[in-house]
């Protein structure tokens, strides 16, 4: 039992002593800078509060959101506040890569510190000609992609295919690439991306959104089986979610019978390839 404790403090400590999220983009093979503004008022910072410059992020916060109710997980702390008419560039059926990097190692020690539960994307189409100003509030949210567990795991302890962000991928940073469906209509859209830590009671969600200009041919929009408010699309119950522990990982013990699959049940709706 003493053992037991002192794992689930050490994981603990390492959980709260590191956070981050998405610092920049690669999107249709242009660079963007994300939005650092929060990183003034951490503790220990020695960088100064950043200006602000445009960026097609919106803003976030450092720390995870822990409350699947919160208006704060559909773009993350004030997120839906920030006003930019910023938008990138992108033809429907190309890549987007979200970057978790360390390019500021006195404010991130670790490129990306977790490494148990599902990255998920999620996009919304913004009313009119501009992103500005939209909430991102109702049912617009559509998912376009979801990884959960590497093809090595055994079962739901891991390994998971957020681990790699851990260290820098073939381009120097970690990311994550996924394509926007080739079929969707031209506009202007929030892309959402989520990380879900599950090696925590509750789970912890890290959440970053960005403007996009979508570009092509397509003609397709998500039907409304397709579309969830965010909040609104998880519960606390979700398999998916309720299944969250500190002691979730590799090696992770006293096992839950829950944990006995290599199938993860992601929360939210299917994907909507277009």
């Amino acid at each position: 039992m003493k053992s037991q404790v002192i794992a689930t403090l050490v994981a603990l400590a390492s959980t709260v002593a590191a956070h981050g999220g998405v610092c920049h983009y690669t999107v249709d093979g242009a660079e963007y800078n994300g939005t650092l503004w929060h990183l003034w008022d951490m503790e220990n910072n020695p960088i100064p509060d950043p200006p602000q410059v445009p960026s097609i992020q919106r803003r976030w916060d450092f720390n995870p959101v822990f409350d699947v109710t919160s208006g704060n997980m559909t773009c993350n702390w004030d997120g839906t506040a920030t006003a930019s008419s910023i938008h990138a560039p992108i033809r429907a059926g190309n890549k987007i890569t979200a970057h978790w990097d360390n390019f500021m190692p006195d404010v991130f020690p670790n490129v990306w510190p977790h490494s148990i539960g599902p990255i998920l994307a999620y996009m919304a189409a913004c009313p009119g000609d501009s992103c500005e100003g939209f909430d991102g509030s109702g049912a617009v949210w559509f998912k376009i992609d979801q990884v959960g567990l590497s093809p090595e795991a055994v079962d739901l302890r891991g390994p998971w295919e957020q681990g790699p962000l851990l260290q820098p991928g073939a381009d120097g940073t970690p990311g994550y690439t996924v394509a926007i469906p080739k079929n969707l209509k031209p506009g202007k859209y929030l892309i959402r991306h989520e990380i879900i830590m599950l090696a925590s009671r509750p789970p912890q969600f890290y959440i970053e959104c960005a403007q996009l200009s979508v570009t092509g041919n397509g003609t397709a929009s998500p039907s409304s089986d397709h579309l969830v408010s965010i909040p609104g699309a998880y519960a606390d119950e979700d398999p998916g979610l309720a299944m969250s522990q500190w002691w979730m990982g590799p090696g992770g013990s006293p096992f839950q019978d829950e944990w006995n699959t290599t199938v993860y049940p992601f929360p939210g709706p299917e994907v909507w390839s277009g």
